[in-house]
């Protein structure tokens, strides 16, 4: 047992997941340590996003040369013989449920997460046509094709065939996060009022049945983070509506994905929109990726499934949208010829030297963020929707946290701002943490800003287009300093300006999918610090996280 964990330590893993298996196999009198490093492998996967441990991939793959050899883990079918003989493990076809199940292609979960896997695809096979499926990348027209395919099923609606008799069908438009429904309300808005290309040419009434509100998926499941065990929504207790949309459907995770299906009534349709090239949830799963893939491999079972290719947002000659198609197609040469050709003004490349040359590059940009201080406060977030730093790294060199201190301090230096300690006016923010009382999400980003009856609050954006709603500073959910941002936390949101930040460090966070999603955040320009080989690494790295949920959907 101790050896276990003593290893797993020298390999600067978390010893949660060693000392979890060490309990696990205790109780159930497991004492063959390959077992017990499968369990703690299959713990630590899941806290990565896996839903699951894949014991055919090579796991030096996955861990590394060091961590590997350190593990010393056995030969991949004498370990799924040992798997299949212990009183941990289920087997397929076993009455008695155990605490981890391992599948005919080698996959090893935790109960939890394979019950969870199981029953989503159980789900979405039995929606049948009743399920719709739209995958696409920034600007190739999600919006409008959420708005086409809602007038289509609005102006189908038969009252005389609905329990209720209703008119029109109760929509519900949803998205993972606050940001990202607010943006989804954005394009709804658009649409009603016609300044859509599916709507223009709609009757006024028919586009007044579309969707005027959002929410995200936490809210309208009722989902209490603090409990997540209770939910107000479920198959009991479904959905008041007929037609649920989902947008930004990659954020969302395996377990919430599976909550929201089962709280859908037996006659709701669904729509499904995304991009399946971008970053996978935070939390376990693939689940928007991994249905695009089922849809791609088994069309009979998905019939209304499409990916959009046609580019609206970017111009032909866009450099962003290039090298965008190059990061999604693997073609690592391909992207480092569009990054030495493209024009400063729409794509700056700088390969680092020396380790401080990001301090230059962030102090061209500090200057904008001088704004953020301005007496109106919708200038103010003007501004902060302007730019934005992104890094793949929360802590450590060229991190969120190192970028942040280091951006305030350039702006106190300058005479921008007056403090950075505390809420100091000028400071832009953003919330971790859903919270319904003030009606702020994660994911929302405002700024602390000085009224003019000369007290500090914190400003939003307003549903009302020019409108912004002020937050006393005691009522303020759990929030960060906003200067810089990880890649992941920036899915759902747009820059003008997009700074990009990578370590040269040997990080495993660098992926084709985090590049992906940082570079088609940017809507005009885009700066990009990181030498070739980093870059290069990162196409050439496609994270696909273990799941079984493509085999699930296709079987027979």
């Amino acid at each position: 047992m101790t050896t276990l964990i003593q290893n797993w330590r020298d390999a600067g893993l978390e010893p949660f997941h060693a000392h979890l298996a060490q309990h696990l196999c205790r109780m159930a009198g497991e004492g063959d340590p390959s077992v017990r490093l499968a369990v703690a492998l299959t713990s630590h996967f899941l806290s990565e996003g896996h839903t699951c441990f894949d014991l055919r991939r090579p796991l030096v793959s996955l861990l590394g040369t060091r961590v590997t050899a350190l593990l010393s883990p056995p030969n991949t079918d004498a370990w799924l013989a040992r798997l299949g003989e212990s009183a941990l493990v289920q087997r397929p076809r076993d009455a008695q449920r155990r605490p981890l199940v391992l599948d005919a292609h080698g996959r090893l979960y935790l109960q939890r997460y394979h019950a969870a896997q199981e029953a989503l695809a159980d789900q979405l096979r039995r929606m049948g046509d009743k399920l719709h499926i739209v995958s696409g990348g920034p600007g190739s027209g999600k919006t409008t094709q959420i708005a086409r395919q809602l007038l289509h099923w609005i102006e189908r609606w038969q009252p005389a065939q609905h329990p209720l008799q209703l008119p029109s069908p109760r929509i519900l438009a949803l998205a993972p996060t606050g940001k990202a429904a607010s943006r989804l309300k954005e394009s709804l808005d658009a649409a009603r009022s016609g300044h859509n290309p599916a709507t223009r040419d709609a009757p006024p009434g028919l586009r007044a049945l579309l969707p005027s509100d959002t929410a995200t998926v936490h809210r309208a499941l009722g989902l209490n983070p603090l409990r997540p065990e209770r939910i107000f929504r479920h198959a009991d207790n479904p959905l008041n509506a007929d037609i649920v949309v989902v947008d930004e459907c990659s954020m969302v995770d395996l377990l919430t994905m599976l909550r929201l299906l089962e709280a859908l009534a037996p006659d709701t349709r669904l729509l499904l929109v995304g991009d399946r090239h971008q970053l996978s949830s935070v939390e376990a799963g693939a689940v928007f990726g991994d249905i695009c893939l089922a849809a791609l491999q088994s069309g009979e079972a998905f019939a209304h499934a499409e990916e959009l290719v046609q580019q609206f947002r970017f111009s032909k000659t866009s450099v962003i949208a290039a090298l965008a198609r190059c990061i999604k197609a693997g073609d690592a040469p391909g992207a480092l010829a569009v990054l030495h050709a493209a024009p400063p003004e729409e794509v700056r490349w700088v390969s680092p030297r020396a380790p401080r040359d990001w301090h230059a590059l962030v102090d061209d940009a500090v200057g904008v963020y001088a704004g953020l201080a301005a007496v109106d406060p919708l200038q103010a977030l003007a501004v902060l929707d302007e730019q934005r730093l992104l890094t793949p790294l929360r802590e450590g060199p060229l991190s969120v946290a190192s970028l942040n201190q280091y951006v305030a301090r350039r702006l106190l230096a300058r005479g921008a701002l007056g403090d950075v300690r505390g809420m100091y006016p000028g400071r832009p923010v953003m919330v971790v943490a859903n919270d319904y009382a003030t009606q702020l999400f994660n994911g929302d980003t405002g700024v602390v800003h000085r009224g003019e009856d000369g007290h500090v609050r914190a400003v939003f954006a307003a549903d009302e287009a020019g409108a912004v709603r002020a937050v006393s500073l005691g009522q303020m959910p759990a929030h960060e300093t906003v200067y810089a941002m990880t890649v992941h936390k920036s899915q759902g949101s747009e820059m003008n300006h997009v700074l990009l930040l990578l370590p040269e460090t040997d990080n495993r966070l660098l992926s084709r999918e985090l590049l992906y999603t940082a570079v088609t955040r940017a809507r005009q320009r885009l700066t990009l610090y990181a030498d070739a080989a980093t870059i290069a690494a990162c196409i050439q790295n496609e994270q696909r996280r273990m799941s079984g949920l493509v085999d699930a959907l296709v079987a027979p």
